[in-house]
């Protein structure tokens, strides 16, 4: 399955989450597609191992209800990953 601007689509499309952050719109024609399953309460969406760098977005249930969202990029194709946003989702009051 593929998947595009997938950053706070899943969790902000029908306004059911609040972000802490602004989100920022993609340049016009800039598209990341990402592959992934969901299981054990989360998602991990990664772009295709040729990208460079590669992304790797992980989504996370926590106890409280609330979502951790985790990006990392790597740019030696997976074999070390650095974070690029680390961030949390809670349902509006």
């Amino acid at each position: 399955m593929r998947y595009r601007y997938v950053t706070l689509v899943l969790l902000l499309a029908l306004g059911r989450f609040a972000h802490a952050q602004e989100a920022k719109t993609p340049p016009p024609c800039a598209a990341l597609e990402l592959d992934g399953v969901a299981a054990d309460g989360g998602m991990v969406l990664t772009s295709a191992a040729t990208d460079n760098p590669r992304n790797r977005i992980t989504w996370r249930v926590l106890p409280d209800a609330r979502v951790r969202q985790l990006w990392e990029t790597s740019s030696d194709g997976g074999a070390t990953w650095t974070t690029s946003f680390d961030g949390y989702y809670e349902k509006k009051r």
